[in-house]
């Protein structure tokens, strides 16, 4: 408690006993007085303390309502928390100078939380590629920088955390979930209600919803294990406030129906198992007799219906047209939903093995993975194209690729532990709305789990799981006050605070270095596809200079290079294509970028050709994944006029995707080949070619055969084969601009102002701010025209 500005920590012997949320503080009968503790607050130190709790919950506002639907607006996602991460460290160096002591909190399971980081620094240390593993996906908030911040901002919100802050951050979570669900809802129906553009995901002829996570599972996931902390507000808000208590029933309506829109299996299934074991507990807490029976019964009934409903869930599927049907009796199928998560698993046996100790480091695998080493070929039934391992879809398995198993084992231990502590809460609680709470709590911990089991957590499960901790292991103020370790200050204290401020200045320097460095590659990515390859190639060199090894940045500075047909450009592009696979071997994209750029220099010196084909040999004994390989030297044979021999080549080709006695992937050289024949201007070659060999019996990239017919079409001026491929192409991939943008040119050019604008409309849907400028443009050329 405060007694004027005295900040007491330590009074009691023996903690206090506390009714559970929000109730008042019951002191044990017999009291020991012990030396006080006092920390000697000051108005700053109060300040800090205030703006630290105001900061924490602009963080569980913001990073859930930030929109992320594209790479440059899941950048800004990332970059806000980082952002807000530094202010609340400020504030807490800034408290704790005043207060001469740092106030961590230690017990179990935050010794277990700090092994758990401290293996993570190990494993990144002895990661064969230790600055990716550092950085990780800076897209995607992966590498060890992130579990750097979440950890700050967990240590700093046990810091402060109370009951009445707990309840804020509750509701604040609760009700934020609307604005969630309404934008989830209104992309389900093929509309948004904000002016930020997105994506459609199509599976199953539906729309996924992900509202502003950017991926429908992150946000089914995140409400999964939401909805328990809905439910236990929901139950302890009084019943003579009727709205507030039908509210909170609407909100877990809209909660489960976004989350069905998603169509996602893990988390669906991860609500259904959490919803049982909540009302397990219930029955068994339970005193009736005839409950637990009728309960039982009617529980062992629907887990019958589950169980038939999966076996016959394929006829259900065959009998129907409505895909959204379609798609939720898949939800039940099993045997589909995890068939290729298990041939993941299946192929990451080995270098978990090679790497058992300290893993690859975060999201370093996936360069790694179509080695010959490790490259399993039954990736080849995946279909998609996703023959890259980039995470196991596994908690406990991404844990051991990456952290190793000493990671893994912490992890383990560390939910073993809170789930026991749930237990034995729930079994000493005597009051029902408490052992609801943690009943729930412990449901919320179980959804968290099973959904992960086939995918990995995000940004937002993260602060989830680490909050649910908090309410589990800090929800009583005398067990903050209990657990709270005060480490005194010893030495320079100015200095120590000198050399945090550098590192924290210093660190900026390069996050903002790098988050400039995306965007900069973002922007150049989309010059080139408007043709402007002189600002295109000014924003690439940027983002190529702060990371040369980065084969994404190089890949885009590379194509820019070579687009423009500019001899001392090819050149440039050789220099960078040769560094690229000199500093980074273990990534097959180099050495196709070094073929294409040879290649291209091939066009007046033939040696380079030569030099492309030694490429293509090494990296084909190199990589046990040889469909890119193959495509380039396919490519080439096409843009060099050598026919000839491409039936010979397109055997050796499908014979690198055929497993099982099945064949993968063929039309996939296919389009190699009509790429070349496009580049060489050859577009009724191309058109002849992919009709000649195109095989239907393979169902993959359709959608860029049909680009690749539309534009040699629209090259021969053939409007109406054209117009009807590309169409094809838009029906495959809604959001293809290529093939919009195609679309409008050619009926621009036919001054065909009716179809302009129609097609404008239609990418307006998708891309508003460039169909936008589209329609601007239109109505200037006709007033010019006029």
């Amino acid at each position: 408690f405060r007694y004027k500005n005295y900040y007491v920590t330590s009074l009691l012997k023996k903690p206090t006993k506390m009714k559970k949320h929000f109730n008042k503080i019951e002191p044990n009968n017999q009291i020991t007085n012990q030396p006080i503790n006092i920390i000697k607050e000051t108005q700053l130190s109060l300040f800090c303390r205030k703006t630290i709790k105001y900061l924490i919950m602009v963080v569980f506002l913001s990073i859930p309502l930030w929109v992320s639907t594209g790479y440059s607006l899941s950048l800004a996602k990332s970059n806000l928390f980082q952002i807000l991460v530094y202010f609340l460290l400020f504030f807490f160096t800034i408290r704790s100078l005043e207060i001469k002591k740092i106030e961590i909190k230690l017990n179990s399971i935050n010794i277990l939380l700090l092994i758990w980081f401290f293996i993570m620094i190990l494993a990144t240390i002895f990661s064969p590629d230790r600055q990716m593993a550092f950085w990780g996906n800076q897209i995607r908030f992966e590498g060890l920088k992130f579990f750097i911040f979440l950890f700050i901002f967990y240590f700093i919100l046990t810091s402060v955390i109370s009951k009445k802050s707990i309840n804020q951050i509750i509701k604040l979570l609760i009700y934020s979930s609307i604005i969630i669900c309404a934008y989830a809802i209104s992309q389900s129906t093929g509309h948004y209600i904000f002016s930020v553009p997105f994506e459609f995901q199509i599976e199953g002829g539906v729309n996924r919803a992900f509202a502003t996570f950017g991926n429908p599972i992150m946000l089914a996931s995140y409400l999964a294990v939401l909805l328990p902390l809905t439910y236990y507000n929901f139950l302890q808000v009084d019943r003579s406030n009727k709205i507030i208590k039908y509210l909170h029933l609407l909100i877990i309506c809209l909660q489960l129906y976004t989350i069905f829109i998603t169509y996602t299996r893990g988390p669906l299934i991860a609500l259904i198992v959490g919803i049982g074991l909540y009302l397990l507990i219930k029955i068994y807490s339970s005193k009736i007799k005839l409950l637990k029976i009728i309960s039982t019964f009617l529980a062992i009934s629907l887990l019958l219906i589950i169980i038939l409903v999966n076996i016959f869930s394929a006829t259900l599927k065959s009998d129907t047209t409505n895909p959204i049907i379609s798609r939720f009796t898949s939800i039940l199928d099993l045997k589909k939903s995890f068939s290729n998560r298990i041939i993941i698993w299946q192929s990451l046996i080995k270098p978990i093995k090679n790497h058992i100790w300290f893993g690859f480091g975060s999201d370093v695998y996936d360069e790694y993975s179509l080695s010959k080493d490790y490259f399993n070929p039954k990736m080849l039934t995946l279909g998609g194209g996703e023959l890259r391992i980039d995470k196991a879809h596994n908690l406990f398995i991404d844990n051991l690729l990456c952290f190793g198993i000493f990671a893994a084992i912490t992890l383990i231990i560390l939910l073993i532990k809170l789930i026991l502590l749930l237990i034995n809460k729930i079994k000493s609680e005597k009051n029902d709305l408490n052992k609801s709470y943690f009943s729930l709590l412990l449901t919320s911990i179980t959804i968290f789990i099973i959904a992960n089991l086939s995918a990995f957590p995000q940004i937002c499960d993260y602060f989830l799981l680490f909050f649910i901790i908090t309410l589990i292991t800090f929800g009583d103020d005398t067990e903050q006050n209990n657990n709270s370790k005060l480490i005194n200050y010893s030495g320079n204290i100015y200095l120590y605070l000198f050399i945090g401020l550098i590192l924290i200045f210093v660190y900026y320097f390069l996050t903002y270095t790098q988050s400039k460095a995306e965007k900069n590659n973002n922007l150049a990515q989309g010059y080139l596809k408007i043709a402007k390859y002189q600002e295109a190639e000014k924003y690439a060199e940027s983002a190529y200079k702060y990371n040369n090894r980065l084969y994404q940045y190089s890949k885009n500075l590379i194509g820019i290079k070579l687009n423009q047909k500019n001899d001392s450009k090819i050149n440039e592009a050789v220099k960078i294509s040769e560094d690229l696979v000199k500093n980074r071997p273990q990534e097959i994209q180099n050495w196709v970028i070094l073929a294409m750029s040879y290649n291209e220099e091939g066009s007046k010196d033939n040696q380079y050709y030569v030099k492309a084909d030694e490429i293509i040999t090494q990296a084909l004994n190199r990589f046990g994944c040889q469909l890119e390989l193959y495509r380039e030297k396919i490519r080439q044979i096409a843009v060099r006029g050598n026919l000839l021999n491409i039936d010979s080549i397109l055997h050796d080709a499908k014979k690198s995707a055929f497993y099982n006695g099945k064949q993968y992937y063929s039309n996939y050289f296919i389009l190699g080949a009509s790429e070349g024949l496009i580049k060489k201007e050859d577009y009724m070659g191309a058109i002849n070619f992919i009709n000649n060999y195109w095989d239907t019996n393979v169902s993959s990239s359709d959608d860029n055969k049909y680009w690749f017919l539309g534009f040699s079409y629209y090259k021969l001026h053939d409007i109406a084969n054209a117009e009807s491929a590309l169409n094809l192409c838009t029906n495959y991939k809604k959001n293809d601009l290529n093939c919009y943008r195609t679309l409008i040119t050619l009926f621009y050019e036919q001054k065909n102002w009716d179809k302009v604008r129609e097609y404008i409309e239609k990418t307006r849907k998708i891309y508003p701010q460039i169909a936008e400028e589209y329609s601007k443009s239109l109505e200037n050329i006709i007033k010019q025209t006029k």
